[in-house]
């Protein structure tokens, strides 16, 4: 059966509008929508002050999942809308025209919000593998993210071109929702269409392709950055295991891609049937974010319950997870005294962080980035 906007007129004979008491969808998806995000914003809120407060590293990457809340927050907003007030929750046949327009304006303002949140998580993670990878990884490694985030930068600013002047006129995206406004404009074998619309389908699907390449993508860098660092296989595995969890959000971006291939070529219902392609879609965007800050996380949870019992007079620590051949590291770190340094209790990300930022410092020092494979 094919699908889509625009239902022919044998199949819009059969819808039987009910307006005063309509089949509804629970509002579960609301209360999983305000979880969520309420999660997130914790998350990010623990990211943060480990960031600004007690590694006092923060950096653009933690700039960009600090600003990312606002669109993250629109999009939640524009589905409550959606849900509430707009019809997203009943059969299609069961909304009027007016509040079908409507439902479009909200289905455009939260891609566009959609947008703007993966893409500043993907690129808040690239940088933050940039920042791991100063002075120890070869310069086409840095190259890959480089190239990464052009390639997610390319891809934001064609979507919203795509999206943008996907009708003409621009209005036409909305109002074609209005049955009685379609037929009257699309124009017959006499008369040429009011409107013009590109294949929204593929488009979206194109678009969701690609932000799951992109996620995977994400995921799969750190492997070459693990290798290249010098720390042990046990350190690897932790950090193996926190950026994996990454995963799970191209799992999402796959199961949203199914549900808009459903939508626009196996039913007409849309407003009832985009449903599960929502639920997907705000898992995708939240646990991106909660993926993204997980390092950062795991060092609050250390910083506040090790740091605690950390002597009051400075001393050494020694690393022996952490491999000591090479020029650029050494085996014993020197901290000072911790009433000037809070919390010198590491995880498994900033021993990578600073072994990294060592690794730097030595080789500027020591003037050997041309030798080797190591180079800056």
């Amino acid at each position: 059966m094919p699908g889509g906007l625009h239902a022919p007129i044998s199949v819009l004979l059969t819808w039987r509008p009910n307006y005063v008491n309509p089949e509804m969808r629970e509002m579960s998806f609301l209360c999983f929508i305000a979880a969520i995000l309420s999660f997130t914003y914790f998350v990010v809120a623990l990211r943060l002050w480990a960031r600004f407060k007690l590694a006092n590293n923060a950096g653009v990457d933690d700039l960009l999942i600090m600003f990312n809340l606002f669109p993250l927050t629109g999009m939640s907003i524009a589905l409550y809308l959606a849900f509430t007030k707009y019809g997203m929750n009943k059969h299609v046949w069961d909304s009027k025209p007016d509040t079908l327009v409507g439902a479009r304006k909200i289905v455009m303002i939260t891609e566009v919000f959609y947008m703007w949140s993966t893409c500043m998580t993907k690129i808040s993670i690239l940088l933050f593998y940039r920042r791991l990878a100063i002075g120890t990884i070869s310069s086409r490694f840095v190259y890959t993210i480089y190239a990464a985030i052009a390639f997610v930068i390319v891809y934001f600013i064609t979507f919203h071109l795509t999206l943008f002047f996907h009708c003409r006129p621009f209005q036409s995206y909305w109002k074609q929702a209005d049955i009685r406004w379609y037929f009257k404009h699309k124009g017959s074998a006499k008369r040429k269409a009011d409107f013009v619309c590109s294949s929204e389908s593929a488009d979206l699907i194109a678009s969701a392709i690609i932000s799951i390449l992109q996620d995977f993508i994400a995921v799969g860098i750190p492997t070459f950055l693990f290798w290249k660092l010098r720390v042990s296989w046990k350190q690897r595995i932790a950090l193996g295991v926190v950026f994996g969890i990454g995963i799970f959000v191209g799992i999402c971006g796959i199961f949203r891609t199914i549900y808009v291939i459903k939508i626009y070529y196996r039913t007409y219902d849309m407003t009832w049937e985009s449903y599960w392609a929502w639920v997907w879609l705000v898992a995708e965007a939240n646990f991106a974010v909660i993926c993204a800050s997980a390092p950062a996380l795991k060092t609050f949870f250390q910083h506040t319950f090790e740091g605690m019992a950390l002597p009051t007079s400075g001393h050494k620590r020694s690393y022996s997870d952490i491999e000591g051949s090479g020029p650029w590291l050494e085996k014993s770190l020197t901290y000072p005294n911790p009433s000037h340094t809070k919390f010198p209790s590491f995880s498994s990300v900033e021993v990578v962080e600073q072994s990294a930022i060592r690794q730097g410092k030595r080789l500027q020092k020591k003037n050997w980035g041309s030798q080797g494979s190591i180079s800056f």
